[in-house]
């Protein structure tokens, strides 16, 4: 590539409209923070409200729900109970074990069921199947036990 020349120029900035520009913004800016600021302290306050009278809300609900909790907790307790000794009644009346054994049964199952990790009613029903295939006694519950 060839030259041809050397250009020198000078240039000037007339700088006063600029910086009056620059000015202006940041006054708006500044307007414009405060009143953003003022915004978030009125929503800050319409919260702190609004939780207040929520938290008393839930602490009166609060008391409903332990209510409805502990009668849900009875419930499912009164039928779990209700399939343990239905499935426990029907060793005795449909297999034909002896109420004295079953009685025993009755015992063994509540202490075995948290070794095994089962519910008493899951263990009563699975052993009215293991006696309806014909095993009694000790040999039923190792049955269980595995």
């Amino acid at each position: 590539m060839a030259t041809v020349g050397n250009l020198v120029a000078n240039l000037a900035l007339e700088s006063a409209s600029f910086t009056s520009g620059i000015r202006r913004a940041e006054r708006s800016l500044t307007s414009g923070t405060a009143r953003m600021n003022r915004a978030l302290i009125k929503t800050e306050r319409r919260f702190d409200t609004m939780s207040r009278n929520a938290g008393r809300g839930l602490k009166r609900l609060s008391g409903l729900m332990v209510g409805f909790a502990a009668g849900f907790t009875i419930a499912a307790v009164v039928k779990e109970f209700s399939k343990f000794d239905t499935s426990l009644r029907k060793i005795v009346g449909l297999v034909g074990v002896a109420e004295k054994e079953v009685g025993g049964f009755r015992k063994e199952l509540l202490k075995l069921g948290p070794a095994v990790g089962k519910g008493p009613a899951e263990l009563a029903e699975a052993l009215f199947f293991v006696t309806s295939a014909g095993l009694r006694g000790k040999k039923a519950m190792e049955v269980l036990e595995r």
